[in-house]
């Protein structure tokens, strides 16, 4: 039951992620045709409302305890130290706070809708913020509200509807984002937004900070593997295009945003794999997925923005393949088993991260 229940989840995947990228053209449509978009964004909660009402005889939803994961508060912590280390050194981000904070009202008034919908009693937690913080720090949408609030709902959505194992499939924190970032690649004139990746690297030593604050998570949540995998991966492939072509372009896996997809946004513990050489094996898929998609999408469109987050989720639907293949590693080398492993890779991941840091200055 468990294998038809995660199969129909994965197969139901990119059925779903259609369905999100249909409805985001149609939205856009809609504003284009000079529908006012904060209107819509306000109404159709309303008309949810409405119906769950309607279907319910107007009684209202079960509401349980409060939950405090360690999971949800972690990140949300470590982005709003960002987000304050950011403002001091860009002014813009205290601007644009107003902003954020409109979006944690729609994103957890989206949680308590699809909890009702689904009949489930709603449980107050702080699972959206993180996914609202996280949509902030890389790209903004000065022209529509209704951009954030279609990225807010595909992650959420994808969060309560594409479940496996009794987990989510994809990291909610990008998986919104990528839905926007496909439709920004093929339809650039509709889809707008302001990189501000450029301008997460003004404050003075980010890279340094961001190198400290993921320190926490690697330790608590073991994800140094990941971070090692994707930086070592990354810079493979640089040196093995340089060798066969001597194009020496490549993104750097210590500048702060990319530093910030491979340490903090791409490790999800509940969206990438449990033991450490899985995890490994994710991460270096991670790495040759950015770096390709990076060279791919500059060659093309001239600007790689969404290359860090468009290959996380394909990344998260593979992981019962890296799971598989890293139980295989595992029984060949057991000394991957070991509780010491996960040190190692945090002693090698912050020896790389110094000599880089050292080394640019």
């Amino acid at each position: 039951m468990h294998f038809f229940t995660d199969a129909l989840a994965r197969s139901c995947a990119p059925m779903f992620n259609c369905g999100v990228v249909h409805l985001g053209v149609f939205a856009t449509r809609l504003n284009r045709g000079r529908m006012n978009s904060t209107a819509l964004v306000a109404g159709l909660p309303v008309l949810w409302l409405a119906a769950l009402l309607w279907r319910d005889g107007f009684r209202l939803p079960p509401v349980a305890a409060p939950t405090t994961k360690f999971t949800h508060v972690l990140p949300a912590i470590l982005q709003i130290i960002l987000f304050s280390y950011w403002a001091l050194y860009w002014p813009p981000v205290i601007e644009h706070l107003p902003l954020i904070g409109i979006q944690l009202v729609l994103a957890y008034a989206i949680d308590i809708l699809l909890a009702w919908t689904l009949r489930r009693p709603y449980s107050p937690n702080f699972g959206p913020l993180p996914v609202v913080l996280s949509a902030n720090l890389f790209v903004w949408f000065p022209d529509d509200f209704a951009y954030y609030a279609f990225a807010i709902a595909a992650a959420l959505g994808s969060k309560a509807l594409l479940r496996s194992g009794g987990r989510h499939i994809f990291n909610p924190s990008v998986f919104g984002l990528s839905i926007i970032g496909v439709l920004t690649i093929a339809l650039p004139r509709v889809f707008r937004y302001a990189d501000v990746s450029h301008d997460f690297d003004r404050p003075p030593h980010m890279a340094l900070l961001i190198l400290l604050l993921a320190l926490i998570p690697q330790i608590r949540l073991r994800t140094a593997p990941l971070s090692v995998g994707a930086a070592l991966a990354m810079i493979g492939m640089m040196l093995i295009v340089l060798s066969i072509t001597g194009y020496h372009g490549a993104p750097s896996p210590w500048w702060p945003a990319w530093l910030l997809t491979i340490t903090l946004l791409a490790g999800d513990p509940a969206t990438i794999p449990t033991g450490s050489a899985a995890r490994l094996l994710f991460g270096v898929f991670l790495g040759v997925a950015f770096y390709t998609v990076s060279r791919a999408l500059l060659f093309t469109v001239e600007t790689d923005t969404f290359s860090k987050i468009i290959p996380i989720p394909v990344a998260n639907y593979l992981v019962p393949f890296f799971e598989r293949a890293g139980h295989k590693l595992s029984t060949r080398w057991p000394a991957l088993r070991r509780d010491t492993v996960n040190r190692a890779y945090i002693a090698l991941w912050v020896s790389m991260s110094l000599l880089v840091l050292i080394a640019s200055g």
